[in-house]
Parts: C-alpha cells; sequence; structure tokens
C-alpha cells in the first residue's frame, strides 16, 4: 500500500503556523495509513467496528480538507469541516467501544429519512410529485417507528469526550458551522475607526486553533486507557488498546498509567 501524500503548506503563511501545518500533514498521513489496516482477526465480523473505522476515515477527510482551508486563509470554511471532523470522531469512539452502537446509527438514519419523506410530502411542497412517489414517500415516512435519536452529544459523552463537545463541536458552530452573527466577522474589516468595509479574502485570526484541534483530533483515545504516546499516537477500540498494552509491556516494559 503506497504511503498518501498530503500537500504542504505554502511559503507565504508564516514560519510558525507553516510548522504546525506541516506537523499536523504529517500525523494525518501516518492516520490514513493506519486507517487501511485489516481489523483485528476477533473484529473482523464486527460490522459495529467496521463502521466506527468508516466514520474514523470521514473524520480525517475532514480533517484534511481543515487543513488546506487553513492554508488558503478560509477560516469559516475550515470550522464547518472540523466541526464534522469531531461529530465523526466522536461517533467512531462510541462504535469502537461498543460495536452493538450499531443499530443506533441505523436507528438516525432511518429517523432522518422519515424526516425527510415527512417534509416532502407537506401539501406544497412537492407539487410535481406523482402517485408512486407519493406512496414510496410515505413508506419511508413510517419506516422509523420505534427508532430512538442518537445525538452527537450522547456519543461525545458515552466515551468521555464532553469536553471536546463543548470545546470543538460547539465553538465551531458559533464560529463558522452555522449562520451566526460571529461567523459574519470574517467579512468586515476596520478601515477607521467605528468604520468597516466588506472584505473577501483570507484571513488566519483563528488559523492556530483549527491546528491545533485537528492535531488533538488526530492524537485522541478512550481516556481511561493509557499508552505510550510515541509507540501508538491514534486512538483505537478499546479492546486493541488493551492488547497493544500487554505487547508492549512485555516486550519494552512499557508500564500503564
Amino acid at each position: 500500500m503506497s504511503k498518501r501524500q498530503l500537500r504542504q503548506p505554502e511559503k507565504a503563511l508564516g514560519a510558525d503556523l507553516a510548522t504546525e501545518i506541516s506537523r499536523a500533514c504529517t500525523a494525518l498521513e501516518t492516520a490514513i495509513e493506519l486507517s487501511q489496516e485489516p481489523p483485528p482477526e476477533h473484529l473482523q465480523a464486527s460490522k459495529g467496528w467496521l463502521a466506527g473505522n468508516a466514520l474514523w476515515m470521514r473524520a480525517l477527510s475532514n480533517c484534511e480538507v481543515t487543513l488546506f482551508l487553513v492554508e488558503k486563509g478560509m477560516d469559516g470554511p475550515a470550522w464547518s469541516n472540523l466541526r464534522m471532523a469531531y461529530e465523526c470522531l466522536f461517533f467512531a469512539c462510541a462504535l469502537w467501544d461498543k460495536p452493538e452502537n450499531l443499530t443506533r446509527i441505523e436507528d438516525n438514519h432511518r429517523i432522518e429519512k422519515a424526516k425527510q419523506a415527512r417534509g416532502l410530502l407537506k401539501p406544497g411542497v412537492y407539487p410535481a410529485m406523482t402517485p408512486e412517489r407519493k406512496a414510496s414517500l410515505e413508506k419511508i415516512a413510517n419506516g422509523a417507528v420505534g427508532a430512538k435519536e442518537w445525538k452527537v452529544f450522547d456519543a461525545a459523552f458515552e466515551v468521555g469526550m464532553e469536553y471536546w463537545y463543548q470545546m470543538v463541536y460547539r465553538g465551531s458552530s458559533l464560529a463558522g458551522a452555522h449562520a451566526t452573527e460571529l461567523s459574519t466577522n470574517v467579512h468586515f474589516e476596520e478601515v477607521s475607526e467605528g468604520v468597516h468595509s466588506f472584505y473577501y479574502g483570507p484571513r488566519y485570526d483563528d488559523a492556530k486553533f483549527q491546528v491545533g484541534f485537528v492535531q488533538e483530533l488526530l492524537s485522541c483515545r478512550i481516556p481511561d486507557d493509557c499508552i505510550d504516546s510515541k509507540r501508538y499516537p491514534l486512538f483505537m477500540a478499546r479492546a486493541v488498546l488493551k492488547e497493544l498494552i500487554e505487547s508492549l509491556q512485555s516486550t519494552q516494559g512499557v508500564k500503564p498509567c
């Protein structure tokens, strides 16, 4: 398997920020490579574990886009992608921790499809609807009976990541992922005291925070597990971590916290 090569930051960024982006790119390359490794033998038949790994790969892809947008000075879109990266992270962790949570992901899918179908069935919303399409939507609208919503907060809380939910997920919602007052700041520029004009161009005000949050995501793991960070910096399933810790203890004398 060839190693994924990511773009390196442009020289115009400034030395400190360019260095941090380069470090994040290096960590991301490693994460992408490891994410494509086959699962441990005892988890190969676990659809929940596999779904968690797919969501982890989605988190990585959003991290890559975030770094690209930071490099270009696109502050708002960078926050949007960072928020999605953490959302995928929370659900990936929850699926790795308990693969049986896959049924809750499936419930979310049914609930959201039913919401969409009910919305399209409202009078006047879908004027060109055919009888066949109406019948299909009605079936979907009734397809979420008994399903329970699994919220982002619940997934984060269940794996001990509420801090990151409150700090990054909610913070990025305010900063750029939604149409908020704060998100408009990047498009104003003070031309004189108390006088502002519209601005469209690169902004790096939040860049160091965005890159830092990408780096944090790439190094996260279940809080109650402990492992030598130099040996295994990426989050993996609890069972995998335990096996690796035991292996390291027997070969290199690494002790748990």
